[in-house]
């Protein structure tokens, strides 16, 4: 049997680096004013560049599109497009003020039917679309897609690193239907990042060596136990629960750390092998 405990410690000695802590800097809200091109093909034309003059085309704020019988779209509707196209066009910029490094990018979006996204001329992601490395025409149709939820995605990496700048950056997009005789066409997203601190992690010190005074050891769970614990972990910002996985083939919780309380939240020990 396995008691869990607390050691509390008194001292200096090797420090602990804990996990960095991000901060969420909203970059465009949904209702994002956009401009947009729904009257002509870009087959061949710079248009997701950050270059391009797009001072001319109309604007008009999310969600922009043409819907009746879907009232998560209707309630957003801001700005009406025209049916009876092939591709539509958004054009918009935004401003981040960060070192790129370790940055994600969040993006929240309300698409019918597909889309391809490209962040400052360079092609970030397909929703619903041919995969990569299939080429992206005016005529290329999406999968149909209804427009019945959130549809979010997250990029970090190099993607990320190399393509988004500090300053200016102008997000392209290009919605795509499913046939051109569809009867609605929508488009909306918002888009945050996910920045990393930048300041000293917070750290956590232990001594070099056991000390012989100053410690006790604090039975954390009262008479609560577990068999043979592997494993032993939390949900990301909670504070009052814990997982624990038993060798036998048991997850444990335990719950309400201040009065604990032990239950058994997956049991697959019939099919373990001793």
């Amino acid at each position: 049997m396995f008691r869990a405990f607390l050691i509390l410690l008194s001292g200096a000695g090797i420090t602990c680096r804990l996990p960095a802590q991000e901060t969420v800097v909203p970059l465009l809200p949904l209702t994002q004013v956009w401009r947009y091109n729904q009257t002509t093909s870009y087959d061949g034309v710079p248009w997701t560049l950050p270059r391009f003059d797009d001072s001319l085309l109309p604007q008009g704020a999310g969600l922009l599109g043409v819907e009746t019988n879907n009232p998560f779209v209707t309630s957003r509707l801001q700005t009406r497009l025209t049916l009876g196209r092939s591709s539509y066009y958004f054009r918009t910029s935004f401003q981040f003020n960060h070192s790129p490094q370790g940055v994600s990018l969040v993006f929240t979006n309300i698409l019918d039917d597909g889309a391809v996204f490209y962040l400052n001329g360079y092609e970030i992601k397909r929703l619903f679309m041919p995969a990569a490395p299939s080429r992206i025409e005016y005529v290329t149709r999406a999968t149909s897609h209804e427009a019945t939820g959130f549809d979010v995605f997250r990029l970090s990496g190099p993607i990320v690193e190399t393509n988004l700048f500090r300053g200016t950056n102008v997000l392209a997009v290009e919605a795509h239907q499913a046939i051109p005789t569809s009867s609605d066409v929508v488009f909306g997203a918002s888009l945050s990042a996910l920045v990393p601190d930048r300041g000293p992690p917070a750290t956590l010190r232990m001594p070099l060596a056991p000390p012989t005074k100053d410690y006790r050891l604090v039975n954390a769970f009262g008479d609560l136990s577990v068999s043979d614990p592997v494993a032993i972990t939390s949900p990301p910002g909670e504070t009052n629960r814990l997982f624990v996985v038993e060798q036998a083939g048991r997850i444990i919780v335990i719950t309400n750390l201040a009065s604990p309380n032990r239950t058994v939240f997956l049991d697959i020990s019939a099919r373990i092998r001793s």
